[in-house]
């Protein structure tokens, strides 16, 4: 079948496979209010899955350009395919973020994307360990996504999702700039 964008193929892919993935980054932080430009899509999936659906992606066009132990970023030269990024978690922690997942359109097509608190703990994740490299991006997207949303950042039961996955001065950056 011939693919017209990322969005087509990944959906196309999810279909016939059968295998389940979360839409991340600035196309989900878009549903919660937060309109962030993005020059790739970003997906959570299992490794074991990601294997599975890698020759579909070569098929496709898209070239591998790097692979780290929990991340995978896949290029594509033709117009219309954004790059994608594949984010590995273990099943149970993707089966957690399903339960609560949001089904939204992109491009005509149905993703699934995390719940607000859950996608706030991702870019929490990601600051963690990549706090210098992230924070541009993440720190924005938090700090905007709990103004936009009207989260009470201040409510413990906020304070304790950033300690549980970032820590107490990720926490007072937040505050800082809210």
């Amino acid at each position: 079948m011939e693919y017209h964008s990322a969005f087509h193929l990944i959906s196309g892919i999810l279909k016939k496979t059968g295998i389940s993935c979360v839409l991340i980054g600035g196309f989900a932080v878009n549903y919660y209010k937060f309109s962030r430009q993005s020059a790739d899509v970003d997906f959570l999936i299992t490794e074991y899955d990601f294997n599975k659906i890698k020759n579909y992606l070569r098929q496709a066009g898209y070239t591998q350009d790097s692979e780290k132990k929990v991340f995978a970023r896949l290029r594509n030269k033709r117009p219309g395919f954004l790059d994608i990024d594949f984010m590995f978690v273990d099943k149970d922690t993707l089966d957690k973020i399903m339960l609560d997942a949001k089904e939204v359109a992109i491009a005509k097509y149905r993703f699934l994307i995390p719940s607000l608190m859950n996608m706030i703990a991702l870019k929490l994740h990601s600051l963690k360990y990549n706090f210098d490299i992230r924070r541009a991006k993440d720190l924005i997207d938090i700090v905007s996504l709990v103004k936009l949303n009207n989260v009470n950042a201040r409510a413990e039961e906020f304070r304790q999702l950033c300690l549980k996955y970032a820590n107490e001065s990720i926490y007072h950056k937040i505050l800082e700039n809210i």
